[in-house]
């Protein structure tokens, strides 16, 4: 009897101390983690809940070809998640609140959940197979790169101190920055954009504009057309346009636009903008195919009668090119040819 309560005895504590032990059933993702004295603090060769909880450093787990971070859940306190390079199709940080850098990138990973780390101020998760992302509640986060995944929904609404957006190589139709006042580079190429909207009162400030590869993108809603013609023209397709209101908001060949008109085209000497019966303010640019701008004319006021707007070609180079006639109501495009 008393040799069977001793085995009995013996059997609870084993159990309890598995108890004890974190889960970690990836064998790649456990010798990293035994194989790191400052998580196993006592040296044997498994990882304790406490020694989980107390580790609040850096975890750099990358190119083991681990495909499972189940255990992860435990390291609450920690603050750097480095796992580049590794087997992952699933990544659930949900209980790594202290998190406030995260490299998850060159995985498989395909959702991706950060909404409880609310510190975070770094992410990259670049080359995966994400198709959406949702950021809005990482109010600190002040750099994302989110390049080469399947992403057709990206949302940053709630990140006022992003600086770096790298968004590149996705499947994403509109990108909506108004909110990141502190947005310094964007990088949003080869999507499928047909709405993007950086007016968030801070363009003077975004020295990295590159929207290029967007072939459905023909308006680009801006603080100030002319500043982003003068500065960012490079960073998007000829076909874009740069306008202070992009939408619905906008009448196309039709009221007042009905009456604007350029002539002759092809253009040998000058070309004659005809602005109609128009009497609000209007912006006329013209740009080369690169978009370029070749001649602007700021806030033109109309008046009831018909107005025409005379522009000499003589030292325009031969070509196509785009006029861009804009008021606060409407947006046109018209192109023309200058032959020599």
């Amino acid at each position: 009897m008393k040799k069977h309560l001793l085995t009995l005895i013996s059997i609870m504590c084993i159990s309890l101390i598995k108890a004890q032990n974190v889960n970690i059933p990836d064998a790649k993702f456990k010798a990293a983690l035994v194989n790191n004295p400052s998580i196993n603090t006592n040296g044997d060769g498994e990882i304790q809940l406490t020694e989980a909880a107390a580790y609040n450093g850096y975890m750099n787990v990358s190119f083991l070809g681990i495909a499972d971070l189940t255990g992860l859940e435990a390291f609450t306190a920690l603050n750097v998640l480095i796992c580049v390079s590794n087997l992952l199709t699933s990544l659930d940080v949900s209980a790594n609140t202290a998190l406030y850098y995260l490299d998850c990138s060159h995985n498989s990973i395909t959702s991706l959940d950060v909404s409880a780390i609310t510190g975070l101020e770094y992410l990259d998760c670049t080359f995966n197979s994400l198709t959406s992302l949702n950021v809005s509640t990482n109010t600190a986060v002040t750099k994302i790169f989110c390049e080469q995944n399947n992403l057709m929904s990206l949302n940053v609404s709630g990140c006022t101190n992003l600086s770096w957006l790298v968004c590149n190589f996705n499947s994403l139709t509109s990108l909506n920055l108004s909110a990141n006042t502190a947005l310094t580079w964007l990088e949003c190429g080869s999507n499928q954009l047909t709405s993007l909207n950086v007016q968030n009162g801070n363009n003077k400030n975004l020295t990295i504009f590159y929207a290029n590869i967007n072939p459905k993108l023909t308006c680009i809603q801006v603080d100030n057309v002319a500043y982003s013609n003068g500065n960012w023209s490079s960073g998007k397709d000829a076909g874009a346009s740069f306008s202070t209101k992009c939408g619905g908001t906008y009448v196309s060949d039709i009221g007042n636009l009905a009456n604007v008109r350029i002539f002759p085209n092809p253009a040998f000497n000058h070309l004659t903008i005809d602005l109609g019966s128009n009497n609000q303010k209007v912006e006329v640019t013209i740009t080369d195919i690169t978009g370029k701008i070749i001649y602007a004319i700021p806030k033109v006021i109309g008046t009831s009668e018909t107005q025409k707007i005379e522009v000499n070609t003589k030292d325009f180079a031969e070509g196509m090119y785009v006029v861009q006639i804009q008021s606060e109501e409407f947006i046109e495009t018209k192109k023309f040819i200058v032959k020599k």
